[in-house]
């Protein structure tokens, strides 16, 4: 959930990974609206040992921040097609290598 998350400059919201910090040995995991989604969220559960799941990744480019950043899974209402696109990416990993890492939809 968004609602209360820092915001930059340009109004979009980011985790409050201080909290995340603080709370890693409540949980096995962490899952979160793909808007928080960014490389240091994904740091810090690399860091915690965590796997990341984002949710709802139902934009071409939402998706293709989760599998660019690495992210353990992805949760979206368009499972048909998503399973296509990356099907389609992981084809193009295979003949092209790995795609570089980007920052996601929130920086």
């Amino acid at each position: 959930r968004d609602v209360g998350a820092r915001r930059d400059s340009a109004g979009r919201p980011h985790a409050d990974l201080s909290a995340l910090d603080a709370d890693a040995a409540l949980y096995d995991g962490w899952s979160v609206s793909v808007k928080l989604l960014d490389s240091d969220l994904v740091a810090a559960g690399g860091a915690h040992a965590k796997p990341l799941s984002v949710w709802v990744a139902d934009g071409e480019a939402e998706l293709e921040a989760a599998w660019r950043l690495g992210v353990e899974s992805v949760i979206t209402n368009r499972p048909r097609w998503a399973s296509g696109v990356m099907a389609r990416w992981r084809r193009q990993c295979e003949r092209d290598g790995p795609w570089p890492q980007q920052p996601g939809p929130g920086g």
